[in-house]
């Protein structure tokens, strides 16, 4: 059994609490807002899984031995707390064996995201990226499909991930509206560019798995809004091109409704459409003219996550993980480039020897 803390009583936390528990794991939840913890246990918790969880302990992050030993560190608060808490758990006496960041890692501007990289790789601790479609039955099944089968030279590869952020403030009704929070500032990893970056994930993702390498330039056009102290992107649209030349396009909005999170492959030989909740609580695969269906709830997009996790702390896996710490930091910097590509009004290079900074960002 692992022991597990967690930083955040929000939706995120108590899905990958709700997760780790069904694993008979040791839960500790901590925030620095007590109002969230009473949340989690009347609200929250009992209303998504039927009762609250007397086992999962709750903590003020004051009330924390940062020098406590958990296996696992998760940190589910706002993009702009994650690599400071990642940091500090890193530097602590007894460092976990591993860290999992909620998407997205940091904010855009990149800051301490090198040495974020570099702290884990001398700690020789595991950080993950919580890019849990990376890690869904769909995505496995694709994956072994492009493996099995010979899908020829890629063609092209177009990611959709259009969905209105209703939903999001469902999840969190305590929050009034994008001002309320990060979510309506890109600066601090809201907007459609972060907050719906499981876009970028999963292109790179397939881009990997198809042998086309990463992505290397940018060219980005934005619908910026400012709106009642807001400042986000409610519309990203990137055309992409990796280092072994596959060119595509991906678009985040978080304007439509319903939802469409899609992706397109084409190949010589194969063609594959992915996608996430084709139809309510169901996942979708089209390799040729075979159809798969994958019947989930909400919580199981998080067990495949916690399953992972396992597999690398029991030594199962140990390969090159989906939601690595090195995938999750590329695509920030793919998020940086069209960022700047918007404001520019040109393409972005992106030379990922220079390290995890906005200095490899060259335009």
């Amino acid at each position: 059994m692992y022991s597990v803390k967690i930083y955040g009583g929000g939706s995120i936390g108590n899905h990958l609490s709700n997760a780790c528990r069904k694993k008979g794991w040791s839960v500790h939840v901590c925030d620095r807002d007590p109002e969230a913890l009473i949340r989690m246990k009347n609200d929250i918790y009992p209303s998504r899984y039927g009762h609250w969880d007397e086992n999962i302990k709750l903590s003020l992050n004051s009330e924390i031995d940062m020098d406590s030993y958990f296996d696992i560190v998760i940190i589910g608060t706002p993009p702009e707390s994650h690599i400071p808490i990642a940091l500090s758990e890193l530097e602590s006496r007894n460092y976990p064996k591993l860290i999992l960041l909620e998407k997205p890692l940091c904010t855009p501007d990149l800051k301490d995201a090198q040495m974020l990289f570099d702290a884990a790789s001398l700690k020789g601790s595991t950080v993950l990226c919580g890019f849990n479609h990376n890690l869904t039955k769909n995505t496995r099944d694709a994956d072994e499909l492009i493996r099995k089968y010979n899908p020829g030279r890629c063609k092209s590869l177009h990611v959709q991930w259009l969905e209105h952020w209703g939903g999001i403030f469902k999840a969190h009704p305590w929050l009034d509206g994008p001002s309320d929070s990060y979510l309506g500032y890109t600066s601090l990893g809201g907007g459609a560019s972060c907050e719906h970056s499981h876009a970028i994930s999963i292109w790179q993702h397939f881009s990997l798995a198809l042998g086309m390498g990463d992505i290397v330039e940018v060219t980005s056009i934005n619908s910026n809004i400012e709106k009642n102290g807001t400042k986000y992107d409610e519309v990203s649209q990137m055309i992409v091109k990796t280092s072994e030349g596959l060119t595509g396009t991906i678009v985040q909005d978080v304007i439509t409704n319903p939802a469409t999170k899609k992706a397109t492959i084409e190949c010589e030989n194969t063609k594959i459409i992915w996608e996430v909740n084709r139809e309510d609580s169901v996942d979708y695969l089209l390799h040729n003219d075979s159809e798969f269906f994958y019947n989930k709830t909400r919580p199981e997009d998080f067990e495949g996550e916690v399953d992972h996790i396992e597999s690398i702390l029991s030594g199962e896996f140990t390969g090159d993980s989906p939601i690595s710490l090195e995938r999750g930091l590329k695509v920030m910097m793919v998020i940086s480039a069209a960022i700047l590509s918007d404001k520019m009004g040109k393409k972005v290079l992106i030379d990922y020897s220079s390290g995890f900074n906005q200095k490899s960002l060259v335009n």
